[in-house]
């Protein structure tokens, strides 16, 4: 299987096991910096591209590991690929929905899963719960 760890530092100990975890199951692994990526959208022609103009080829699946810093980015990225057919283990929108803990407080609550009693508002009005 090839596989890409779509991240930005190969260097961190994370990364650095997954490639090896990928590697020790002989599947083919590659670490992609996520912010040197970049995207062609066009009708019935989707690409991803990275480094000086080389277009990803024949990928089977993606392991997303997008910092928090550059979310809006790496999600464009990896909804590209979820676009182009090719899996992902974390889309783009569950990318999205982890980083707003509202949000996600939201979706768990409106799933029936306990959640602790939150409240959110614009003013310095207490809701009595």
């Amino acid at each position: 299987m090839k596989i890409i760890v779509l991240a930005s530092n190969p260097n961190l100990y994370s990364n650095q096991r997954i490639i090896e975890a990928a590697k020790k199951r002989n599947h083919d692994v590659s670490f992609i910096n996520v912010g040197g990526c970049y995207i062609k959208i066009a009708p019935n022609n989707c690409e991803i591209f990275h480094g000086n103009g080389k277009k990803f080829d024949k990928i089977d699946y993606v392991i997303p590991r997008i910092r928090p810093a550059i979310t809006f980015y790496g999600t464009a990225i990896v909804r590209q690929f979820e676009v182009m057919k090719i899996s992902c283990l974390n889309g783009s929108s569950a990318i999205t929905n982890s980083r707003d803990k509202l949000h996600s407080l939201q979706i768990l609550a409106n799933h029936g899963i306990d959640i602790p009693v939150t409240s959110f508002a614009n003013s310095s009005y207490v809701l009595k719960i």
